[in-house]
């Protein structure tokens, strides 16, 4: 069990790197998110300037490794999580990191019990093909599954005893 959360969790991590690889300064992004904050400083306790809705285009001024800088078609400026923005409008309102493949008003434990034999439901499928959900990050998931099949518990006390993914 430990081991398919770590690989959920290192697999969503490797996915919003790919999906913020495709966001370029002077291009444009969405929020896919309800609610995305805007904050003034590039930090994650900067003074809040607005709270964009789903679907809210931006302007990329400017990308650091975590954050992005964006101007709103009104004009407002702030910073906002690359976690938080994608390069194409979202297909409904239940976007997030896995682009609306698993619900995000789940438990960790529902999500791996669920998962845990069987890898992508037969639902999730089918609501992946009818919401022109990239086919590549369908595959990445079914891969992650595969992988973490094969870690053991051991594996993942050792991972966040060395540190895991804060050294």
């Amino acid at each position: 069990m430990k081991s398919r959360i770590l690989a959920l969790t290192m697999g969503g991590l490797l996915l919003a790197g790919l999906a913020a690889a495709a966001i370029s300064a002077g291009g444009t992004a969405y929020v896919k998110v309800s609610d995305a904050d805007l904050r003034e400083g590039n930090s994650l306790g900067g003074p809040k300037v607005a709270e964009l809705p789903i679907g809210t285009p931006v302007s990329v001024i400017q990308l650091d490794r975590f954050r992005a800088l964006v101007r709103t078609q009104s004009g407002t400026q702030g910073w906002i999580s690359l976690r938080h923005i994608q390069e194409k409008p979202p297909a409904s309102s239940s976007g997030g990191v896995f682009g609306g493949l698993i619900r995000e008003d789940r438990s960790a434990n529902e999500l791996g019990t669920a998962a845990s034999g069987r890898g992508l439901s037969e639902a999730a499928e089918q609501m992946a093909e009818l919401e022109d959900i990239d086919p590549a990050v369908v595959e990445s998931l079914r891969h992650m599954e595969v992988l973490a099949a094969g870690i053991k518990d051991a594996e993942v006390d050792a991972f966040i005893k060395a540190g895991g993914l804060n050294p």
